[in-house]
């Protein structure tokens, strides 16, 4: 079994040119995950006194910030290439 670890696993196993366009889709998933995260931090200050709302807004958070930690490690992204 090939154990793909990070975009330049792959470069070895599909066509070089198809890698620049997965990376710069990768850059526009995180910046639109980035801005639903601000939308669930709004809801979390309209739920503060909310308690079961606040425990599910917390966990999408907590599941949003997964994936960009995810999408940021595999494609290889740093904070200068989302600018």
């Amino acid at each position: 079994m090939i154990k793909i670890k990070t975009l330049n696993d792959l470069e070895k196993f599909s066509d070089p040119a198809f890698i620049p366009i997965l990376r710069k889709e990768a850059i526009k998933w995180v910046k639109h995950i980035e801005e639903d995260i601000s939308e669930v931090r709004h809801a979390q200050d309209l739920a503060y006194n909310k308690p079961l709302m606040k425990v599910a807004v917390d966990r999408l958070d907590e599941v949003l910030e997964g994936q960009i930690t995810w999408i940021k490690m595999f494609h290889n992204i740093t904070e200068d290439d989302l600018k």
